[in-house]
Formats: structure tokens, C-alpha cells, sequence
């Protein structure tokens, strides 16, 4: 269980209650994403940021995967959706914020829901070299295939990546 640095929580506490601005929404979004207990009383900056302390300190959760599912909507809103240029401006803004914050803690958001930790690709690039070493060219053309997948759609790649480990347990004997 990785929790949600402190940082991350505050900028995007601030973030989700400059772009939903009301205690309604947010309710909704924290609890349609597994976030335990009744709604935190107070500011919606200080609702989101007690929800992530709960989430964090709620043992048998899994607080990237409900940082995720609360990101999801915000971060994968097309920007066609917006009526005008300024409102398009001030939600790249936004979500540029969000960006930085996981980056500066190793952290990235894929479509999907899905908050990966960066230090988690030393496992890929371990598998990688496996799958050199023993000299499987489609396997490898595969495992590319499926890194690439990784970021447009997360299903696919973790049904392409069983597959990929199934070749490998078939190869090692």
C-alpha cells in the first residue's frame, strides 16, 4: 500500500475545489470512489485534504487506486468540451498543476485511473532484458507493443502483459 504524499493531497485538494467548487460534487466524486466515512466537515480545500488523510490512514485501502478514480474525470475531460478558450486556459492550468505535483513524486497518471509510481518501471526494464537474453524477438516486439498500450488503454496492455508472462513460464522450461 503506497500512500499519498502530503503535497500531492494539498495541491490536489486545492485543484479539485477550484474546478468542482462545491461540497455536492465533491461528496459524490470522493464516494463514488471508495473514500471511507461520511464527508469531512469544512472548506471543500479542507474536505478533500481530510478525505486523503482517511484514505491514507484507512488500513486495507489502496490510496493510489482512489487518487486515481478521483482524478479520473478531471484529468481525461476533453478539452473540446469547454466553452470557451479562457475556461480551456484555466483547466490546462489546472491539470498541469496536478502533472507536476505527481511527477515531483514519482508518480504519473494513465488513462484509466490508474497512478503509477515511476520507480515500479525498474521492474519492466528487468523484464525486458529477460526476454532479450533469451533471444525471443516476437516476445520482445510484444512486450513494445504492449508498454505502448500502457498509456492509451490500460486493459489491453494488462491482457497482453498476462500473455507475455504466460510465453515466458512456457520458454523457461
Amino acid at each position: 500500500m503506497s500512500k499519498i504524499p502530503n503535497p500531492v493531497c494539498a495541491v490536489v485538494s486545492k485543484t479539485l475545489s477550484e474546478h468542482y467548487y462545491n461540497h455536492a460534487k465533491l461528496n459524490t466524486l470522493f464516494i463514488s470512489n471508495d473514500a471511507p466515512g461520511d464527508p469531512p466537515e469544512g472548506s471543500c480545500i479542507e474536505k478533500c485534504r481530510l478525505w486523503f488523510k482517511r484514505i491514507n490512514d484507512t488500513p486495507g485501502l489502496e490510496p493510489l487506486n482512489i487518487l486515481g478514480g478521483i482524478l479520473e474525470e478531471f484529468m481525461e475531460i476533453p478539452s473540446k468540451n469547454w466553452e470557451n478558450d479562457e475556461i480551456e486556459d484555466i483547466y490546462i492550468k489546472r491539470k498541469d498543476r496536478i502533472e507536476k505535483i505527481l511527477t515531483k513524486y514519482e508518480l504519473t497518471y494513465y488513462r484509466g485511473k490508474i497512478i503509477s509510481q515511476n520507480g515500479s518501471d525498474l521492474i519492466s526494464k528487468d523484464l525486458e532484458s529477460i526476454i532479450k537474453k533469451r533471444n525471443l524477438p516476437s516476445l520482445l516486439i510484444e512486450y513494445q507493443r504492449t508498454r505502448d498500450l500502457l498509456a492509451s488503454d490500460p486493459p489491453v496492455a494488462i491482457t497482453a502483459a498476462s500473455a507475455i508472462f504466460e510465453a515466458l513460464s512456457q520458454n523457461i522450461h
